[in-house]
């Protein structure tokens, strides 16, 4: 049994997709009753924005949780990745490429592209069409926002924010804000 903590709109697209690779027996729970559930239970973080997402993770690590799946749709290409985080999740015809990485409880969205070398820190979120150009990297509970690009080279400090349809030209500084194309700090 899968257990897929949070039933938002984000859970039910992971529950297609731990379907089509198969899954069937799988429940929706809340974050305060998993600790209900043996800690042999195969848990997978259902919640899509990053902050409530990292913010559950992490007590239930902190609680001893260990059991959490990574999810891979079917549709997905993963070719010789570094790594993908135990609770990742890489969405609908997604694409991460040789030599990428990405970190624990990340969420690669659909259509979403990690080029050659690019890593994704832990937390992360990779909106639907994002593209990471080869050797960018995204740290920890970074987001990049629907069709933004990263280009070749450049780093998303730490909690910043790429707004949608951006294009990151230079790095961007832990917590700064960066919307437009060529992308520029407005926070």
């Amino acid at each position: 049994m899968i257990h897929i903590i949070g039933s938002s709109g984000h859970a039910h697209v992971l529950r297609a997709s731990l379907r089509a690779r198969g899954h069937q027996n799988i429940i929706f729970v809340h974050s305060d009753d998993v600790r209900g559930l043996s800690k042999d239970a195969r848990l997978v973080m259902g919640i899509g924005l990053n902050p409530a997402r990292q913010e559950v993770a992490d007590a239930l690590v902190l609680d001893g949780w260990t059991n959490w799946m990574t999810a891979v749709d079917p549709t997905a290409v993963v070719r010789e990745v570094l790594m993908v985080g135990a609770g990742a999740q890489v969405l609908t015809g997604a694409i991460l490429h040789p030599g990428s990485s990405v970190g624990e409880f990340t969420l690669v969205n659909t259509r979403a592209v990690v080029e050659h070398d690019a890593i994704v820190g832990r937390h992360a979120f990779v909106g639907p069409g994002a593209v990471l150009c080869g050797g960018s990297a995204v740290h920890g509970r970074a987001f990049v926002g629907t069709n933004a690009t990263v280009i070749p080279g450049v780093t998303v400090g730490e909690g910043a924010v790429v707004g949608a349809g951006a294009v990151v030209t230079k790095d961007v500084p832990p917590g700064a804000t960066v919307v437009g194309v060529p992308a520029r700090r407005v926070k």
